[in-house]
């Protein structure tokens, strides 16, 4: 050790040589590293480099820290559309059978008074007219066979209106173009089956006794323009869908609050239809017009479709009828 600077002198208690051994360990080569190695492999507990180590994308670049171009003013979100609330399916209907037999019952009750009330001003002026055998007046049998109907189907309206959701929930009274294609392929299909099922109809029973109740009322009657064009609305129009409403809609509806099979309730239908002309020699004639006219319900769903087929299947009747009213029948 070389001496000290000249004028430094040694300090007390401070020895210039003490005797300092490095600690133990110190300069060994440490256990699994050879600084020699040449392998270029990393030695046992060296950390192996993972997947993803190194520069990532990006790195080096200004990072953008606004969050939104427009900072610290937030873009314009529109409001949220109105979430319109859920359909509620409407309450089950609380009438049944009664409603039908009661709109029935009006139809015969009227069926019977309205001719004897429009009689009335006839049998004051006249009373010559009352004698047994004589011929209603025109206006008198247009009543009779325009207002029992009418009647009835208000009945059955008011019926689903008191004791239900109305008539378009509960008859499912609604129209729409899909009643209409229904409708019309029914009603031509019904044509198609009736007209020739018609001529042997007649063919076998007879002319006199093919003939329909209301055609037998209005033979050899002739009524002036406006009556004749009356009854073939009525025929054509407005008698369909008062019938409609009372079978399709009523007594059908009827049976599907109590969960009858749908093809039973289209063959009660169809028979409480024909039976409720009574027209017995007609009877089995009127089931096959009422088949298709009730397929048009079952398929549809709706009370629509069999209302379009059934005046599809009325209009050439009426037709018919207005020209025997005018004093020009089709020939037989």
């Amino acid at each position: 050790m070389p001496p000290p600077p000249a004028g430094w002198d040694p300090q007390p208690s401070w020895d210039p040589q003490p005797s300092w051994d490095p600690p133990a360990g110190w300069g060994q080569p440490q256990t699994g590293w050879d600084p020699q190695a040449g392998s270029g492999q990393p030695q046992p507990g060296w950390v192996q480099p993972q997947p993803g180590w190194g520069p990532q994308p990006g790195w080096g670049q200004q990072q953008n820290h606004q969050p939104y171009p427009y900072y610290p003013y937030p873009p314009y979100q529109p409001p949220p559309a109105p979430q319109k609330p859920a359909a509620q399916a409407p309450p089950p209907h609380r009438w049944g059978f009664g409603a039908f037999l009661l709109a029935e019952a009006t139809f015969l009750l009227t069926s019977l008074l309205v001719p004897i009330v429009a009689m009335i001003p006839y049998v004051l002026r006249d009373r010559s007219i009352a004698r047994d055998g004589a011929t209603l007046p025109g206006p008198v049998l247009v009543a009779a066979l325009a207002i029992p109907p009418l009647l009835a189907a208000a009945v059955g309206l008011v019926a689903t209106k008191v004791r239900g959701n109305g008539p378009v929930v509960d008859l499912r009274l609604k129209f729409g173009w899909r009643d209409v294609g229904i409708g019309a392929a029914c009603g031509f299909v019904g044509l198609f089956l009736t007209v020739p099922l018609g001529w042997l109809w007649v063919y076998i029973v007879g002319e006199d006794n093919a003939n329909s109740a209301v055609g037998q009322v209005f033979d050899s009657l002739h009524m002036p323009v406006v009556l004749a064009v009356l009854v073939f609305l009525d025929v054509w129009l407005i008698a369909p869908i008062c019938e409609e409403i009372l079978y399709r809609g009523l007594l059908w509806g009827a049976m599907e609050r109590r969960e009858w099979n749908r093809w039973i309730i289209l063959g009660v239908t169809t028979a409480a239809f024909a039976l409720a002309h009574f027209e017995p020699i007609r009877a089995p004639l009127l089931l096959v017009i009422g088949l298709p006219i009730g397929m048009a319900r079952l398929l549809s769903g709706r009370l629509a479709a069999p209302v379009i087929a059934h005046q599809i299947n009325n209009f050439l009747p009426a037709i018919g009828l207005m020209l025997l009213l005018l004093g020009h029948p089709i020939a037989g």
